[in-house]
């Protein structure tokens, strides 16, 4: 196989087939899907220090990004960089944020990865926020993502972010999943710190989804999840293993037409564990965001490797 054949082989690769009753879900054949969104989101951290009482939140001087997405198919990516047009990007100090996004449907499934990079943050004391130090050294870095599992097939994962697909009469379902992230906060290069954290945590959650067809093209999806699983801390060279716990909620309306679409989501997922003795730490991302987009026709040369592809799985 040559690597023209193979990048496109990983993608459409073991992709199981299951029937969906079409008076349910339309899948949108052959459109490349292309969306421009503002995306305000960051990774904030919060540290609980039960025996003195004191709470401190880690939070990111830059937070809003103009992003990118694609979407073919069961593929879908993303990218962002923050921009200094947004009020909340200014006077920032040096400081930095990028995300990117990649997203895969291949039937029931949903297989997401995400990826965050964070420098410039402020360390403020929960019960005063006047009291604040800024940390412009202080970077973040966060990668990893999850995998869900829609138990009823007439509930699609695709068009809760409008990519190719239409909820076209009302559905829910249970999404069982795995969450699986690393994060690494790295302060050696910040004075007040000299010191650098990770963890890794790993997490089995539940997770019931809802699409409310409102009219012929608006949708209200919602979702929430619940989980828990261990967490692993390494903190100046200390270790640390704890059970963790994991939640999430999301709400998305949306327009969805045969060539535009458009729409908002809000969402939140929070991990919190254990880092050492009497220090708690949860680890929150929020997602705001608005964006437009519009399908076109697929060019002809991806259709047909896409085409070749299936053709060989089904044999």
């Amino acid at each position: 196989m040559d690597l023209k054949q193979f990048i496109p082989a990983i993608l459409f690769a073991a992709v199981p087939v299951f029937a969906q009753d079409s008076t349910y879900v339309r899948n949108i054949e052959d459109k490349l899907s292309v969306q421009v969104f503002a995306l305000n989101t960051s990774n904030d951290f919060v540290f609980d220090y039960v025996d003195d009482g004191l709470q401190v939140n880690l939070i990111p001087n830059q937070k809003t990004t103009i992003n990118i997405g694609v979407q073919y198919d069961i593929v879908a990516f993303s990218f962002g960089f923050a921009p200094a047009i947004f009020a909340d990007n200014r006077d920032n100090k040096g400081s930095k944020m990028m995300s990117f996004a990649t997203a895969l449907y291949p039937g029931r499934f949903m297989q997401k990865l995400e990826f965050f990079y964070q420098r410039g943050m402020t360390l403020e004391n929960a019960n005063n926020t006047a009291a604040f130090i800024y940390l412009p050294k202080l970077k973040s870095m966060k990668i990893g993502g999850s995998t869900s599992y829609v138990l009823n097939r007439n509930f699609s994962f695709r068009a809760v972010t409008l990519q190719n697909a239409k909820q076209l009469r009302s559905q829910g379902s249970f999404a069982p999943g795995l969450s699986y992230y690393y994060t690494n906060l790295d302060g050696r290069h910040e004075p007040l710190l000299g010191s650098r954290a990770y963890f890794i945590d790993v997490a089995a959650e539940m997770a019931y989804h809802y699409n409310w067809v409102i009219g012929k093209n608006f949708l209200l999806a919602s979702g929430i999840s619940l989980g828990g699983g261990v967490s692993w801390t390494v903190d100046d060279g200390n270790r640390y293993t704890a059970a963790m716990y994991t939640g999430g909620l999301m709400l998305a309306p949306g327009y969805n037409a045969e060539r535009w679409f458009a729409g908002a989501q809000i969402k939140v997922h929070y991990n919190g564990h254990e880092s050492q003795s009497a220090v708690t730490v949860g680890d929150a991302v929020g997602y705001t965001t608005a964006f437009v987009g519009y399908r076109f026709d697929a060019p002809t040369f991806l259709e047909q490797q896409k085409d070749k592809i299936k053709n060989k799985i089904k044999l």
